[in-house]
């Protein structure tokens, strides 16, 4: 728990920090992922950094990039906690995008995080066109329902899919999600594209025994009243994977509920126990048994890739986004 409350604390600080500096120009939810990468990754935000490595993005980008404002931020304070030199990794960035570009990605805002994970090592390039095939089958499968904004989701997916020998194919791996989706259903989860990756998380090879385990813990929050929203739903994934259980509800009710009080920022109270989760899945998962570090990392970036698809969902006016 103490973990926990410096990430909280950090946050706080984070936040004031950006709104202070740049009030009207960083949309608040933006604001508040920016704030949170710097706190879960326990990296100090020096805003004079910050503000550097924004501007050189901003001035390298191309005049009709569908980058907007805060997505650039995102992106600069990506570059500036998982790489050694940002200034340098702005180019290499920009050299993956036009990759993905070449490999038959639509120019569209997707593709820059697609990118900053190329740039993060954590997805090889020949990974794009797998991801799309499987893409395009889970979109016919629910055409109104997904959407581009899941497609780090699936991109991340598809990497870790290929390691899995049985999995190869991508129609059993939609076979697979598609099956934990409608048991999930049954079970009382809320239908929508919150369940759907969910749904994608526990076709993983780590996270595939843990489904019965999640459907069954659902079920003892309902009994004491504890709602799990599908804003939450992959972090209680991830959390199905620890010894987590229903004695330890108590002590989750206060530390989501915690955050909700104390935050400076004006969000929805979905949005804040949203965050709140990933700041307790840092402090909670190395301390469970059975979360191996190959857990541990595929859960950090797991959340990284949620904080991806709500920055794409924020700078679009579509409906149904993530």
């Amino acid at each position: 728990m103490d973990d926990y409350l410096n990430i909280l604390r950090v946050f706080e600080d984070n936040v004031l920090k950006l709104k202070k500096r740049y009030r009207w120009r960083f949309d608040s939810k933006s604001i508040a992922l920016v704030s949170l990468q710097f706190a879960l990754s326990h990296q100090p935000l020096d805003l004079n950094v910050f503000e550097h490595v924004s501007q050189t993005l901003s001035k390298k980008l191309s005049p009709f990039s569908t980058l907007k404002q805060s997505e650039q931020y995102f992106i600069a304070a990506s570059l500036i906690i998982k790489t050694d030199d940002p200034i340098a990794a702005i180019d290499d960035f920009l050299t993956q995008q036009k990759a993905l570009m070449k490999e038959g990605m639509i120019k569209e805002t997707v593709s820059y995080y697609l990118a900053l994970m190329l740039v993060e090592k954590k997805a090889p390039l020949s990974s794009v066109g797998s991801a799309n095939q499987l893409y395009r089958r889970l979109k016919h499968r629910h055409s109104f329902m997904l959407n581009r904004t899941i497609f780090p989701f699936v991109f991340k997916i598809t990497v870790e899919q290929q390691h899995n020998k049985r999995l190869q194919d991508e129609q059993a791996v939609v076979e697979v999600i598609e099956s934990n989706y409608d048991q999930l259903v049954k079970h009382g989860f809320k239908a929508g594209t919150h369940l759907y990756v969910m749904s994608m998380v526990f076709s993983l090879p780590a996270f595939r025994h843990h489904l019965s385990h999640a459907i069954q813990l659902f079920k003892q929050l309902s009994e004491v009243n504890f709602t799990i929203e599908p804003e939450q739903y992959l972090s209680f994934a991830i959390l199905s994977h620890s010894s987590f259980e229903k004695k330890h509800v108590i002590e989750l009710e206060i530390l989501v509920n915690d955050l909700v009080k104390r935050t400076k920022i004006k969000q929805d109270k979905k949005f804040q126990k949203q965050l709140a989760m990933h700041m307790l899945l840092i402090d909670y998962l190395p301390h469970q048994t059975g979360a191996s570090q190959d857990v541990l990392t595929l859960a950090y970036e797991l959340i990284e890739v949620e904080h991806m698809a709500i920055m794409s969902a924020v700078s679009s006016s579509s409906i149904g986004l993530y």
